[in-house]
């Protein structure tokens, strides 16, 4: 259903995978159509409905599976490998601990834990999923994960930056009060490195140009 994340695509496939029905929102009515689109887009879908026919839809689905199989219930094996994510997931200590990996290396780092990710080709679907049991649903959404976690450590960095540029002010101010020259001079050069460093991480967190991107006046040599 509605989403802003394109996750939820393999789980999708695999409740096809065991049997099961499978049912998504019409994603032009969808507040946020991004995860019934990737739905549609790399599961097996059965229905694409409105949202106010799908509880319909799976209180019909209900009895009529009832109806199908009586008493018996119906059984269908767990694939080996969704067995092995599926203990991935509970943090199983013998699986964490083994060899057996859910794909193939990637080359590519967890955003969560640092840890190598394993690239998991499941039908048109690339899903990754690192030892520990973070997943993400597509390369896009590890794209996306790493972008935040780098907008964080650029704020982090930035406010690192005023307060070194803070602290270096009022030690140049002492310095000065006490008469010693060449150390408010060089604590003021700190604070104006600081300062212009701050200044690039602002502009690159606010998307402004870099200093080489400005544009220049008609006859401005540079």
């Amino acid at each position: 259903m509605s989403g802003a994340d394109g996750d939820g695509s393999a789980g999708l496939q695999a409740v096809k995978e065991r049997g099961g029905v499978t049912v998504v929102q019409d994603p032009k009515e969808a507040l946020f159509a991004r995860m019934p689109e990737n739905a549609l887009e790399y599961a097996e879908v059965d229905h694409c409905l409105p949202l106010d026919e799908i509880a319909v839809l799976l209180a019909r689905l209900a009895v009529e599976a009832r109806e199908e199989r009586g008493e018996e219930q119906g059984g269908f094996a767990m694939p080996e490998d969704m067995e092995l994510e599926q203990r991935m997931s509970e943090l199983d200590p013998t699986t964490l601990g083994g060899d057996e990996r859910p794909g193939e290396v990637s080359g590519l780092t967890c955003p969560d834990c640092s840890g190598p990710l394993y690239e998991i080709r499941d039908g048109p679907l690339l899903r990754y999923r690192c030892r520990v049991g973070h997943a993400y649903g597509s390369a896009v959404d590890v794209l996306e994960e790493n972008g935040d976690k780098l907008e964080d450590t650029l704020y982090f960095a930035l406010d690192k930056l005023q307060e070194n540029a803070g602290i270096a002010a009022r030690l140049a101010a002492r310095a000065r009060e006490s008469g010693q020259r060449k150390a408010a001079a060089r604590f003021e050069k700190r604070e104006r490195e600081s300062r212009q460093h701050a200044d690039v991480l602002r502009g690159l967190l606010l998307g402004s140009p870099r200093p080489e991107e400005q544009p220049t006046a008609p006859g401005d040599p540079k």
